[in-house]
């Protein structure tokens, strides 16, 4: 019986210890994690690439939970602006300490000429990954973002903001076929104004919104289509090259001749089109009388800035508008019966507006063309 009551009571005693062990290695380890657990180091980096104005590395330390867009372009804009504005000749890194529930690093930036002194306060989230003991820190930014914001882009067009693609895993995207959108939802995105565009194999529309506001939806409106980049750039290399040579045959009065029919699809009454729009734009340029004058010919002509706009009309071609106004003077030599030097000149406004059908091989072919003309003329001799 003594016998049982010693074993017992060994057996209570190895269990106290066991359990004193325990605690004391969950005290230690406790007490590893709060040491080990503050952000300092990430505060210093901050701070560092702060100095050195490595917005990489800034943007890098900042939190990004899922379903929150953080623009780099945006975020990092805006460091930057507050890096300019800030003398800093010296510095003051203070310990961590709990605000709200979070542990913040104080920066105090100190400008030795004015004898004043700024803060920089960094809060930190605690993010953890799996059976992780010790968090890791990033910067918490939570007061610069903006809660449930939604983007509404017609379904298969990709969504980009400052140039940026945004993929599904960046946002919760549902898909509506009774409206044939898609729509991008964040959790937070960062204030501010932004450029969104939804682009297609072919065409986009572009908007520039301003995301201020809890509950933000911006809707792209598929009725404002225009080429995307790749043929924005096609349309205006042909274009541009159609338009010089087609005033070149004006003014030079060589008519519709084979190298301004190569821009133009090989269609009869596309062309008499063109011959009719030469005809009078010549009128435009040359005296309407020839009788006693010699050798006339424009001898300046000086294009305006030329303002052009396309769409996409949605099957499969696209309507390209310039609008410019050009300047010119057309003079003869001196008449051999009367010694004058007759002239005109003046300014044409005009708007051309093309048609470019896109074809299977994704080459471009320009399938119409209008030209109206605003002339102003003076007329005059010397």
């Amino acid at each position: 019986m003594i016998k049982k009551i010693i074993n017992s009571n060994i057996v209570r005693l190895i269990g106290a210890l066991l359990f004193l062990t325990v605690c004391a290695v969950i005290g230690a380890g406790l007490s590893y994690v709060n040491y080990e657990s503050n952000p300092t180091d990430e505060a210093v980096a901050y701070f560092k690439a702060f100095l050195a104005q490595d917005y990489d590395t800034i943007y890098g330390l900042v939190n990004q939970p899922k379903n929150t867009y953080i623009n780099k372009t945006a975020y990092t804009d805006r460091v930057k602006k507050i890096r300019e504005s800030i003398v800093i000749d010296s510095y003051e890194i203070s310990e961590p300490y709990k605000e709200n529930g979070k542990k913040t690093v104080d920066i105090i930036c100190n400008n030795e000429t004015t004898e004043t002194n700024q803060t920089i306060k960094l809060v930190f989230d605690e993010v953890k990954h799996g059976m992780q003991i010790i968090p890791d820190y990033k910067v918490d930014i939570s007061k610069m973002l903006v809660k449930n914001v939604n983007f509404v882009v017609p379904t298969g067009d990709a969504l980009y903001i400052n140039g940026e693609v945004v993929t599904k895993d960046m946002a919760k995207v549902t898909t509506d076929a009774n409206t044939n959108t898609d729509t991008y939802h964040f959790d937070k995105i960062l204030y501010g104004a932004y450029d969104a565009n939804a682009i297609n194999r072919y065409s986009q529309i572009d908007l520039k919104p301003e995301i201020l506001q809890e509950g933000t939806t911006i809707n792209f409106d598929a009725t404002a289509y225009h080429a995307n980049l790749e043929f924005e750039e096609k349309i205006k290399a042909n274009a541009d090259n159609m338009i010089t040579q087609f005033y070149v045959n004006a003014r030079e009065k060589k008519g519709n001749n084979k190298e301004l029919k190569a821009y133009f699809a090989n269609d009869k009454k596309l062309q008499k089109k063109v011959d009719k729009y030469l005809k009078e734009t010549e009128e435009v340029l040359y005296w309407p009388e020839t009788k006693n004058i010699d050798k006339y010919s424009v001898v300046s002509f000086e294009p305006g800035e030329m303002k052009h706009q396309s769409v996409y009309n949605n099957d499969n071609t696209f309507t390209v508008t310039y609008d410019f106004t050009y300047t010119y003077v057309s003079s003869t030599d001196t008449a051999i019966y009367t010694s004058y030097v007759y002239s005109i000149g003046g300014s044409c406004k005009t708007k051309m507006t093309l048609t470019y059908t896109l074809n299977e091989d994704q080459t471009l072919t320009l399938t119409d063309i209008k030209v109206k003309n605003k002339n102003q003329k003076e007329k005059g001799e010397d």
